[in-house]
């Protein structure tokens, strides 16, 4: 037999090994003397100024989640208002398909804009389900502004919008983890346009997320947020990180046979 790797195990002393019935395991069984022990060593207060003792002192349960959900009421559904009108592919699809279901009324035919965000220089729309009446939500935030729109024709102004994108979604994982244990989600995503931020999940605690992911997306148009990021040897790892697999999509973006020859296709129907 081979010598036991456990220093407080004599081998001597155990005696012969009991054999599991199954795959020849051999295994001890410990007595109860050392099982006591064991338990005294585990229940005793560890030495002052032991590994043990700041063990010890360090141990304790985690912050509660801010993102965990307590109240699952459903939102009273919006004032009814006149029907409209059910468009003529609908009634065609009934009189193919008897059993076609109804539709929900309101007909949720397109979202209702929100008239008190424009004084904030905000366009915004929203749709309730009326139909499967769950407490959950979605925010999708498009940013972008008229002021200053992005070149789409500028591919610097692309990759540094991804570049940005991919830096931001990095800074937000903790908080994104949190909120997933929480059953919430949140990310963002670059477009031709500017940015995508998108949060959902239970309503309860959608709106704290949703602030907590804007206060990180606005931290980096701080200068003095970038200074102090600047000297965290943690965040610039994880920005070269991020630059260099940006980089290795772009060069791996035409690798693939098939983007050669869709590409192909395309030029030869121009």
């Amino acid at each position: 037999a081979e010598k036991a790797s456990d220093p407080t195990f004599n081998l001597e002393e155990a005696g012969e090994p009991a054999v599991e019935p199954l795959f020849g395991t051999e295994y001890w069984e410990a007595a109860a003397s050392e099982l006591q022990g064991l338990c005294a060593r585990w229940k005793a207060e560890p030495p002052a100024g032991s590994l043990l003792s700041a063990a010890k002192a360090a141990l304790r349960l985690p912050d509660r989640n801010e993102f965990i959900a307590t109240d699952f009421d459903l939102r009273p559904k919006p004032a009814k208002t006149t029907a409209e009108a059910a468009p003529a592919t609908l009634e065609h699809l009934r009189r193919l398909y008897p059993s076609f279901p109804p539709l929900p009324e309101p007909l949720p035919r397109a979202p209702r804009p929100l008239l008190g965000a424009a004084s904030l220089g905000w366009r915004a729309w929203h749709l309730q389900d009326t139909v499967f009446e769950t407490p959950r939500s979605e925010i999708w935030l498009k940013l972008s502004t008229d002021l200053a729109p992005v070149d789409r024709q500028d591919t610097k102004t692309s990759v540094l919008l991804s570049f940005l994108n991919l830096a931001m979604s990095d800074t937000l994982n903790e908080t994104a983890y949190l909120a997933e244990q929480a059953s919430l989600h949140v990310r963002a995503s670059s477009q031709s346009y500017g940015l995508d931020v998108y949060v959902g999940g239970f309503h309860h605690k959608l709106p704290l997320l949703l602030e907590a992911g804007l206060k990180e997306f606005l931290a980096f148009g701080d200068a003095r947020s970038w200074e102090r990021r600047a000297s965290d040897t943690a965040f610039c790892a994880r920005l070269a990180a991020q630059r260099e697999a940006l980089l290795r999509g772009y060069r791996n973006a035409y690798l693939r046979p098939g983007d050669h020859c869709a590409d192909m296709r395309r030029l030869l129907i121009m």
